[in-house]
């Protein structure tokens, strides 16, 4: 029941990790607000879509992963954010290409991307995690998310 779930947040995290330009400090300041209502993101060079979003209100950088399932956090972010977890009660939580995950699902309070909050999102803390993730259990909770070129729209 928690496989197929699991194995697309292990997608999302393989994908993560194969692209070793996808780091902390990419081009999260690409955000920019037309209307209050839609949040253009730009390409970065390695070619991922980075996001600085407020996680209980501390801010995070997440590569957008439309291919996870689920928000999955490092255990850094989490710590900072207030998201509680147990490196002790991390158990294997799926498979990647690369191998077994290992982590802890958690609860997070809030996600906002630039005032599109979204209270009470599912998630995961991965045991080496280099970039935190905005999964699709996000994602569509947003009135539509749209690719085209070097944008992404989040409406």
């Amino acid at each position: 029941m928690r496989l197929p779930l699991l194995t697309a947040i292990l997608c999302g995290v393989f994908l993560g990790l194969i692209w070793p330009s996808a780091e902390p400090g990419g081009s999260a300041a690409a955000v920019r607000s037309d209307k209050p209502h839609k949040t253009v993101l730009e390409r970065s060079s390695s070619g991922s879509f980075f996001v600085t979003a407020q996680v209980n209100g501390q801010p995070v950088q997440f590569v957008v992963d439309t291919g996870a399932e689920t928000v999955a956090l490092t255990k850094e972010d989490a710590t900072r954010a207030g998201v509680p977890f147990d490196p002790a009660e991390f158990t294997k939580v799926g498979r990647s290409a690369s191998g077994d995950a290992i982590g802890q699902e958690v609860h997070i309070k809030s996600i906002d991307v630039d005032g599109k909050k979204r209270d009470d999102v599912g998630g995961v803390v991965l045991e080496g995690l280099d970039v935190s993730l905005l999964g699709q259990n996000y994602l569509r909770r947003l009135d539509a998310v749209q690719i085209s070129g070097d944008k992404m729209i989040l409406h």
